[in-house]
């Protein structure tokens, strides 16, 4: 549903993403936006060149000549608060058709699969298993 609103506007999820965070906390460095999206800044490079090439983003020189920081251009301004629109009408849509409680538990469900999802099974702890031989 998501998808389909945001379809609209000529927005992904991902690139709704990139725009929220700009008009919140723009100029941002690549590596820092990345951060905020939760991506890695490979992808989000190819994200954020598309976005540039829509006229969405634009790019100036931060205060070392190597650094370069993204903040949203007039067109990316409006764009982001015609996507967040549709954001908020499409989950005001999920809270009626499935009520705040069930969206809760989604989230929560959504949440935990993230963070599974996220973790390295080399950060698990090794766990020595005993033969029952040697109870």
């Amino acid at each position: 549903m998501y998808d389909a609103a945001l379809a609209e506007h000529g927005v992904s999820i991902v690139t709704y993403a990139v725009l929220s965070v700009l008009s919140r906390e723009a100029p941002l460095t690549l590596s820092a936006l990345a951060d905020r999206v939760g991506t890695d800044r490979t992808t989000l490079s190819r994200t954020v060149e598309r976005m540039r090439a829509a006229d969405l983003v634009m790019t100036t020189c931060g205060d070392d000549r190597r650094e370069r920081r993204l903040s949203l251009t007039e067109h990316g301004r409006t764009t982001a608060a015609a996507a967040r629109t549709a954001w908020q009408e499409t989950a005001r849509q999920l809270k009626a058709q499935y009520g705040e409680e069930r969206l809760a538990s989604l989230h929560a469900l959504l949440a935990d699969l993230e963070e599974v999802a996220g973790k390295d099974p080399a950060d698990d702890e090794c766990v020595e298993k005993k033969s029952p031989h040697h109870a």
